[in-house]
């Protein structure tokens, strides 16, 4: 027990020093600045291997070089697809020995077979396997009226904020698959509930006087087969015998089934196959976590005023990321989303300055103050949820819109 412990001990405390998505391949659309910068860097910070796919190549490339010299490997690659391969990829004569753990790609996520090509060079560049995909590229267009909107727009702000969503989706799921598959599931046995040891011994040929086992009985239920009750009885001889009787649909007969076992040998035998318990660790059994976190709003669940198209795709993304749950959590795929309100970024900054009198920072300052906490979230703050819905600390949280507000919601 003790030396299951260290082990344990010994195992989390390697997890830290390498981090949490140490060897585990990330892309994060529009990853070179506001909220996807915040996510590079902290799946940077964690070990992740991540690719920047954003339509800014310079601030993209400039990240990653920033990144990949603070983890002592080499300058940036890449800039277009064709521009990255695994044989190319250190072709740099003055980059060190150790791989790059941040690329970047230039890709518009409006542009269709522009982000399925950058998915899967990013994906080749390690192995051709996704551990995670953060769909968060999107743009917040100037307040607008309804009638002021042509129907072009609309559909534009729908494939920079919606669409690219769906696509992202797409193209990575074999990735993801591919990841889920590369992974070894081991299901460990628990020890029997009751401590004893079986023996086989003559079966029995009738079942125990009903005044012996009124009190021991098992359920076990399985696709397959009916459910069984299987009444124990124990005899002055350290040995019990268990009946079983199962019944199909496919036949009107009843078959009964009797076995005796002593307490004093590790094996077991019975007439017939016997049926495999339900442990604990059997029902609770899983892989490294495969995931999708898409980046919608806020403004997905409250809607906001001018903002109709904006409005209308970020709840798209909360009904994709609950949809695509329930199609991939058979598989193993999780797929949450993160819902922020009021981020300090540099398109929260464009958005401020859009309004007519001019006072950027008046506006900024009115928006903090609708969080309770008076201020806006930074997106570091932002990229440590979605980090946490990717990891394995939320690997039972999948289909959720999990609101980041600093209390906006409350009033």
């Amino acid at each position: 027990m003790i030396r299951g412990f260290v082990r344990k001990l010994s195992t989390q405390t390697k997890q830290v020093a390498e981090g949490r998505f140490a060897g585990r391949t990330v892309i994060v659309t529009g990853g070179a600045k506001g909220i996807g910068e915040g996510c590079v860097r902290v799946f940077h910070r964690e070990g992740a291997r991540v690719a920047i796919l954003d339509k800014d190549i310079v601030s993209g490339k400039l990240l990653a070089e920033k990144l990949n010299d603070m983890g002592n490997s080499p300058s940036l690659i890449g800039s277009t697809p064709s521009d990255v391969s695994p044989t190319n990829a250190n072709a740099n004569p003055n980059r060190n020995s150790t791989p790059n753990r941040v690329i970047a790609l230039q890709c518009d996520v409006a542009q269709e077979n522009q982000l399925q090509d950058a998915i899967d060079t990013a994906v080749s560049v390690w192995g051709g396997k996704l551990d995670c995909l953060v769909n968060n590229a999107g743009w917040h267009p100037p307040p607008v009226n309804l009638e002021d909107i042509s129907t072009k727009q609309y559909l534009n702000h729908m494939d920079i904020n919606l669409t690219s969503t769906f696509w992202g989706c797409k193209f990575a799921l074999p990735y993801l698959r591919k990841a889920l598959d590369s992974q070894t599931q081991t299901v460990q046995p628990v020890a029997n509930p009751i401590p004893l040891s079986l023996a086989p011994t003559t079966p029995s040929l009738s079942p125990s006087p009903s005044s012996q086992r009124p009190f021991v009985s098992t359920f076990v239920s399985y696709p397959t087969l009916s459910v069984r009750k299987f009444p124990i009885s124990f005899s002055s001889s350290s040995t019990f015998s268990i009946s079983s009787s199962s019944s199909t649909s496919s036949s009107s007969s009843t078959s009964s089934q009797y076995a005796s076992f002593s307490t004093s040998s590790p094996s077991l035998s019975t007439q017939s196959q016997p049926v495999a318990p339900i442990t604990p660790k059997s029902l609770t059994n899983k892989t490294k976590s495969v995931s999708i976190v898409n980046v919608s709003s806020l403004v997905g669940i409250q809607g906001q005023s001018q903002a109709v198209s904006y409005a209308a795709a970020k709840a798209g993304q909360i009904a994709i990321t609950k949809a695509l749950a329930k199609d991939l959590g058979p598989e193993g795929i999780r797929v949450n989303c993160v819902c922020p309100s009021n981020v300090l970024t540099p398109l929260m900054n464009e958005w401020a300055a859009s309004f007519n009198d001019g006072d950027t920072q008046g506006a900024l300052q009115k928006v903090a103050q609708k969080q309770i906490l008076g201020r806006l979230a930074s997106i570091e703050e932002i990229g440590n949820v979605v980090l946490f819905l990717a990891s394995d600390d939320a690997s039972f949280i999948t289909g959720q819109a999990l609101v980041v507000d600093g209390g906006a919601t409350l009033g």
